[in-house]
């Protein structure tokens, strides 16, 4: 693989992760991380007549991972992106 095609690979996929991973977490995100227990059957608390479980909805805190994974990999894409043309000679730099 040439370094050109290397560096739009990289910059294509840094776009393109975060990108899947928002339409991913659109349609699937509640799903994701569903527990079997209700959450009223782990524990409430009330708030002015309003009961609130006392865990977080399901698939919140393993979307957020996600998320999170897909803007660190958009970033090492980035990353290498940004150093690798540095790292060759100058007259392979395109400069």
């Amino acid at each position: 693989m040439s370094n050109a095609a290397f560096l739009q690979t990289c910059l294509l996929l840094g776009v393109f992760i975060p990108l899947l991973s928002f339409v991913y977490l659109v349609f699937f995100g509640t799903k994701l991380g569903r527990r079997t227990t209700p959450a009223t059957e782990i524990g409430s608390h009330t708030d002015g007549g309003h009961e609130h479980p006392a865990v977080p909805a399901p698939g919140e805190p393993l979307a957020g991972w996600v998320a999170t994974a897909a803007i660190a990999a958009s970033f090492v894409f980035a990353f290498f992106a940004l150093v690798v043309p540095m790292a060759l000679p100058a007259q392979q730099q395109g400069v």
